[in-house]
């Protein structure tokens, strides 16, 4: 198949969506497909590449600024390249690219691509719509609250402030955007002293602003789903856990991409009821979410009490994403797993 992969973006997620872009077209040309690169920089601005940089060292990699440029013609000449291939690739992470935005412009040009459609997609990058949806149908979640400021000013960063302190949350807890990904902008504040700072990181990224409650003596726990091709329906694999060493209190950007901080295990250590009820949980999220393709589900253990925390429907995707490697060690190759990917987005468009 003819497959087009959209690359990068204009979120704080862009260097993240270049790694993973480059890893799945080279497993895309190493299974027989032919690829498309499509590139959105950091302005928004969409044009064709021959090839997506990679990572030099310690240095993200990121598309060219550009200052003048015919927008409506780099976009058109993408959009034309995009209808001649058999499917669409959106390899985008964080707003404009996992929310719902790129899905629909997909939707209107008529092609099959990998993922959620709209409304999951938008539903699951928007923190309160997801935990509320899960809360309705009874699937535990942390104790959480949102407030959406006016502005980034100074007055309505008080006002946030004055709304959590007669909320029932209790410190320590997590502060961050409502519309994000890769903890960009997310904070953990111990004390009250320290939420006025967390509220303005957050608001950097999004005016809506989330409040969770931190579950202490904790585990982190993930899996992933997977719509097989041919009807096979949707499978889970094996759960991986996340170990955030000392001095860093959570799995931040930087742990994440940036340094050695955290270990992953793949898979989790945990006995086989746990391992099954995760399982199990995470196909009933991606269900009651309306998640199609692939999904990362992302939940805290404290004790036997499971809860969820997030639902990712574009995770990271390099070969050292946890996302592969869940599966990976659930039997289903790097390779494999891409190529299932865009034949299930092939055969969902054909129904």
């Amino acid at each position: 198949m003819k497959v087009a992969v959209l690359a990068g973006g204009h979120s704080s997620e862009h260097s993240i969506s270049l790694l993973s872009a480059r890893s799945i077209s080279e497993a895309l040309v190493q299974g027989g497909h032919e690829v498309s690169l499509i590139g959105i920089n950091k302005e928004g601005v969409w044009t064709r590449l021959a090839a997506v940089p990679k990572r030099e060292g310690h240095s993200l990699p990121v598309l060219p600024h550009t200052d003048t440029v015919d927008f409506a013609a780099h976009f058109g000449e993408c959009a034309a390249e995009i209808r001649t291939c058999d499917v669409t690739f959106p390899v985008l992470h964080g707003p404009f690219g996992e929310d719902g935005t790129v899905q629909g412009l997909l939707e209107l040009l008529g092609v099959a691509y990998v993922g959620s459609g709209v409304l999951a997609s938008a539903a699951c990058m928007d923190k309160p719509t997801t935990k509320a949806k899960l809360e309705s149908a009874g699937i535990p979640i942390p104790d959480f609250t949102f407030f959406e400021l006016d502005d980034d000013s100074n007055e309505s960063i008080t006002q946030a402030v004055a709304y959590v302190a007669e909320s029932n949350l209790s410190f320590p807890m997590f502060v961050k955007p409502a519309r994000g990904g890769s903890s960009v902008g997310m904070t953990r504040v111990p004390t009250a002293a320290q939420l006025f700072q967390a509220i303005t990181e957050a608001s950097q990224h999004d005016l809506r602003i989330i409040f969770e409650q931190a579950i202490e003596n904790m585990r982190e726990i993930e899996c992933g789903v997977l719509v097989r091709p041919n009807h096979q329906g949707a499978v889970a694999s094996l759960p991986s856990e996340i170990k955030v060493k000392p001095p860093r209190l959570f799995y931040d950007f930087e742990a994440k991409y940036l340094d050695d901080s955290a270990d992953l295990i793949v898979p989790a250590q945990l006995d086989g009821d746990i391992t099954s009820e995760i399982q199990n949980m995470s196909l009933q999220v991606f269900d009651v979410m309306g998640c199609e393709g692939l999904a990362r589900i992302d939940f805290f253990i404290r004790g036997t009490e499971l809860l969820v925390s997030e639902v990712n429907t574009m995770p990271g995707f390099t070969e050292i994403s946890m996302y592969p490697r869940m599966f990976e060690a659930s039997g289903v190759t790097y390779p494999q797993l891409v190529d299932d990917l865009v034949h299930t987005a092939k055969s969902r468009a054909s129904r």
